[in-house]
Formats: C-alpha cells, sequence, structure tokens
C-alpha cells in the first residue's frame, strides 16, 4: 500500500507535519499484526511526531475501574508498565472522564497532575498533553499521554497532531480486540488501510484509492485546513 496526500491552497510546516503523522502511522499498521508491537510503534511514531521524550497509553478496566498503563516508552517504562490509576484521578482521569484532549506546560500548577507519581518515580514532568482513546462510537477506553518535548514547550499543532494519531491507536485496538480486519492479501489483515480511513473520517478528509490486482494499491489523503 503506497499513500500520496493533498490539502489544496495550503502548503504549511503545520500541514505537512499532520500528513507525515498520517503516512507514518499508516505504515506502522500496515506492517505489524501484532498487538503489543502495533500500539508500542503508535506511541513510539507520536512521540516523534511532536518531539516528545515519553509517552504512555492508559487502558480503562472496568473491573476496578483504573487506567493501566499498558505501553509505556521512556526512562522509567519499566516501572511505569502495569501501575494502575483511579480512573478520576490525575491529567489521565480528568481526559478520561470529559472526553477532551489537555494540555499543559505548566503541569506542576494544575490541581489534577499526579506530583506524587513523579516523586516516586524521581521524574520531572516539564509539560504534558493527554488524549482521550474512543471508539468510533464514542466509547472511551483509554488515553495517551505525551510528555516532555525536548525543545520549548507543546503547542496547538502538537496537539492536533496527537488526536489524529490516537485516532489511529484506538481504530487499532478496536480491530485488534475484535479481530475484525481482513485483507485480500495472505500475509495481511487490512488493518492499516481501515485505521487510516477512520482517522482521516474523524478529521473531515476523504481518502481516494486505486487498486490493481496483483499490484497492490495507492491512497490520496485529502485533509482539511484552516487558513
Amino acid at each position: 500500500m503506497s499513500i500520496s496526500s493533498s490539502v489544496p491552497g495550503d502548503s504549511s510546516t503545520s500541514l505537512r507535519r499532520h500528513i507525515e503523522a498520517v503516512h507514518n502511522i499508516s505504515r506502522i499498521v500496515s506492517s505489524t499484526l501484532v498487538s503489543d508491537e502495533c500500539l508500542q510503534g503508535i506511541l513510539r511514531t507520536a512521540m516523534d511526531g511532536v518531539d516528545a521524550e515519553a509517552g504512555s497509553i492508559l487502558l480503562h478496566n472496568e473491573r476496578d475501574d483504573s487506567l493501566l498503563f499498558r505501553y509505556v516508552v521512556g526512562e522509567k517504562a519499566a516501572e511505569l508498565t502495569g501501575v494502575s490509576v483511579p480512573s478520576d484521578h490525575g491529567l489521565s482521569g480528568k481526559v478520561f472522564q470529559s472526553g477532551k484532549p489537555f494540555l499543559t506546560n505548566t503541569p506542576d500548577q494544575d490541581r489534577h497532575h499526579m506530583s506524587e507519581l513523579d516523586i516516586r518515580l524521581h521524574f520531572h514532568t516539564r509539560n504534558i498533553v493527554t488524549v482521550p482513546l474512543q471508539y468510533r462510537e464514542g466509547k472511551p477506553i483509554g488515553v495517551m499521554q505525551i510528555l516532555n518535548k525536548r525543545t520549548g514547550s507543546f503547542d496547538d499543532d502538537d496537539l492536533g497532531i496527537l488526536e489524529i494519531i490516537s485516532s489511529v491507536a484506538a481504530s487499532a485496538l478496536d480491530g485488534i480486540l475484535k479481530g475484525d480486519a481482513h485483507s485480500t492479501k495472505a500475509t495481511g489483515t487490512g488493518l492499516g488501510t481501515r485505521v487510516v480511513k477512520n482517522a482521516v473520517d474523524a478529521h473531515h478528509g476523504a481518502l481516494e484509492g486505486e487498486s490493481t490486482e496483483g499490484k497492490g494499491a495507492t491512497f490520496r489523503i485529502k485533509l482539511p485546513f484552516p487558513g
């Protein structure tokens, strides 16, 4: 599967970053069938897309109404993976409960920030973006958090990129858990095309494709961009 992109009338750096995020994420979900590998790849892509040092995907556990650090990338990954927090605590809980993304470059000044976790891990959260993970029907399944931009502060452009990637992550989780993706290739699942289509739809874009049996398919992504 190859993908080209087009957004009429805008060639800004911000736009190119959004398109690059879609390209990178489509490659991840098209090249792996393993759920843990796929989600770790998506998380690393999110971090690279906004130049961040650490990230995590927290999934909701309905049995005890908690958020579990299922996938973690960064210097504290080994210590944080498997830790659970109440689903209404911290910035993760705030976003999970509200379904709305949240960005702060001064987490120490936010009452929702779990500073005790920083102290426990000997870690300093300088800035953080938290975005919800939701199935297409709106059911929340967790959150994705990206921490500590290497240079400067997180901005709305970073938030937009992470919202695109989070929609792909949620679709990947949906497809993996339900096992309903399919492909005409013997070695594929069709998951890559489906999650990219879901992400494009979520951002009011268009996905156009041409396919030739035995040769593959080419897709063109069109995303609207303000201004």
